[in-house]
């Protein structure tokens, strides 16, 4: 049977599983962040929904720039390249 076992019909198969028995959602790929990897909207409701303390707090100090911080913090690269090889650097100090 050709074309049953392609990359695509494997794709399907994972996609169709974690959204109709694994309690996942298709997201709109539009949405979504390549560079961060992560749909930004999504994160910034969780945090608002499970953190409201804190993002109160992020939004009174940051204001506009409040959701590019939080992503961009929550998405430093920690892994970098450097002449070929992976590093990982120190976390910042205010992480410890």
């Amino acid at each position: 049977m050709p074309g049953q076992y392609t990359e695509h019909a494997f794709e399907t198969a994972i996609e169709h599983h974690l959204t109709t028995a694994g309690g996942y959602e298709k997201g709109d790929r539009d949405a979504f962040d390549p560079v961060r990897a992560l749909f930004p909207s999504d994160v910034i409701a969780f945090i608002q929904a499970t953190q409201p303390r804190e993002w109160e707090y992020l939004s009174n100090l940051q204001k506009d720039k409040a959701e590019d911080t939080l992503l961009d913090d929550l998405c430093r690269v920690e892994l970098q390249q450097k002449n070929g090889h992976t590093v990982k650097f120190k976390p910042p100090s205010s992480w410890l």
